[in-house]
């Protein structure tokens, strides 16, 4: 039978600059509780799962003194909780009733100001509320979850979800719960692997809650490899067929309720970009966790500026010696005369070049080259260039009546010398959905991503906020990767460095792939 597990790990786990890690580490043999770290400023934020008086406090080898210490209780959003659920009917029916029992007990202890995002998972993410304090909102969630016949892709979509919340809010402390009968160790999408470096990279505590049967081999490495996420970042693990105390599992999830914010200043020596250990004693226990110091920067303001007297000024030349004032002046006059000849040679070019400028005739403007960027999409809350225009705008089909020519945004351009210019125009297709596609011009580096500020917005959960780029050079079109943890595929390459984004190519986003189409 499975026991809980209390997962307790050594080591240092690897950090990214201005964003956190988490670690657990050890003292007089005993396996620390879990820390959860990061860089704010020129600040390091830690989270000490216990209460108690701050007796040291080191940077590397350099002590600090200015620290500052607050209840998560006093803070306006002490905890964000993400709970993950599979909701498929492989969960069997006997334990669904203790789930909504565990959800309320979660909710019913939950701290002033702490906010809740409830997903379930299919083969997409289904967010059932985001950022949620409020009971009987969070209540009504819990109660409405229904259990559906489905298949579970827990890998991809849990790593979407721990994803977004980080994007979303990487200084902010936050908690996660998985409630599944296991993960698959599949090849497609997302890994197991992968999954396993984001958490590492996020450092939130996972908590794990195994549900099902363990009768086989098959199930027995399934719920291994969800466990495993929890010994990540030293966080538990609860298994139904050993334990359905959801008071108990609650408890257990709900560890760093009473735990306090430790800020500390970091000393102008250790600002230096480099990665050093942090050390934090309280109530006699020793907390450690390694991060990137930021580099301290003087504002320019801030720098006195050098008084007019103490700029030490050339000294002049003094005359030769004996040289007569009639040959100074000589001299002199002949200076002038060669820098006057000189600025006229100037002027004459510039007015030359002017006046050739002027007499080139430029194109009329029906002549012109037109540059047409149309963006269509049937897709949901996806944003259009022609949202901001004023006007008709078009069906739920994407169409325009027949006065579209109006709102047409059409953008002139000529090549140098008056020819006309062909601007190339990038065209993505979707690959399971022909009539849903994005179309932009060409003349300027064109971002693809989740977030509206991309040139090109796909409204899909698993695509990144900033996914890639897609620009010309040179009259051939390349694409780049943008985003860190989410890699662009081009075929199946990972577009690791600028590649020549040939026409008809499949660039794959997350779950969404795109057939580029260079018109």
């Amino acid at each position: 039978m499975w026991q809980k597990i209390k997962g307790r790990i050594w080591g240092l786990l690897w950090i990214v600059p201005v964003f956190l890690m988490a670690a657990s580490f050890s003292i007089h043999g005993m396996a620390a509780s879990p820390v959860w770290a990061a860089v704010d400023g020129t600040n390091a934020v830690l989270y000490l799962p216990q209460e108690g008086e701050i007796t040291d406090c080191q940077v590397g080898t350099v002590s600090c003194g200015n620290v500052q210490v607050t209840p998560i209780s006093e803070t306006e959003v002490p905890v964000k909780t993400l709970i993950i659920l599979d909701n498929s009917l492989s969960i069997p029916q006997s334990e669904r009733p203790v789930i909504t029992q565990l959800l309320t007990n979660l909710i019913g202890n939950r701290m002033e100001g702490e906010q809740f995002t409830i997903v379930t998972i299919e083969d997409e993410i289904h967010y059932l509320c985001e950022n949620e304090s409020d009971y009987l909102t969070l209540s009504s969630t819990v109660n409405g979850i229904q259990y559906q016949n489905q298949d579970t892709q827990l890998t991809d979509n849990v790593y979407q979800a721990i994803e977004t919340l980080f994007e979303e809010t990487p200084l902010q402390f936050s908690r996660v719960v998985i409630i599944a009968d296991g993960v698959d160790d599949k090849e497609i999408g997302y890994t197991r692997a992968e999954l396993q470096e984001l958490i590492q990279k996020c450092g939130y505590p996972i908590y794990t809650v195994g549900c099902g049967p363990n009768n086989s081999e098959e199930r027995t490495a399934l719920l291994d490899n969800l466990f495993a996420l929890s010994r990540i970042t030293s966080g538990q693990s609860y298994y139904f067929g050993d334990t359905t105390d959801t008071y108990q599992i609650a408890q257990g999830v709900c560890e760093y309720n009473q735990a306090q914010q430790v800020v500390i200043q970091l000393p102008a020596e250790v600002c230096d970009g480099s990665v050093r250990g942090v050390k934090v004693v309280c109530g006699g226990q020793e907390y450690t966790a390694q991060l990137t110091m930021p580099f301290e920067s003087i504002p320019a303001s801030s720098v006195p500026a050098p008084k007019a007297d103490s700029i030490a000024q050339p000294a002049e030349e003094p005359p030769a010696p004996g040289m007569p004032l009639w040959m100074m002046a000589a001299i002199g006059g002949a200076v002038v005369l060669v820098l006057g000849l000189g600025t006229a040679v100037i002027l004459l070019v510039v007015r030359r070049k002017r006046n050739k400028k002027n007499d080139r005739q430029e194109p009329e403007e029906d002549e012109k080259s037109s540059e047409i960027i149309e963006i269509r999409d049937n897709g949901p809350a996806i944003r259009h260039w022609y949202d901001d225009l004023p006007g008709e705008k078009p069906d739920e089909f994407g169409d325009f009546s027949a006065n579209a020519e109006e709102n047409t945004v059409r953008v002139f351009g000529s090549a140098p010398g008056g020819g006309p210019r062909r601007t190339k125009h990038l065209r993505l297709v979707d690959v399971k959905n022909p009539s849903r596609f994005y179309e932009t011009s060409l003349k300027e580096r064109v971002t693809v991503g989740r977030s509206s500020s991309c040139q090109i917005t796909v409204d899909h959960t698993s695509v990144s906020r900033r996914q890639c780029e897609v620009y010309e050079e040179a009259g051939q079109v390349y694409v780049i990767n943008c985003s860190q943890t989410n890699p662009t595929r081009m075929g199946q390459t990972v577009v690791d460095k600028p590649m020549l984004l040939k026409n008809g190519a499949v660039l794959t986003m997350g779950k969404i792939q795109m057939r580029a189409e260079i018109i």
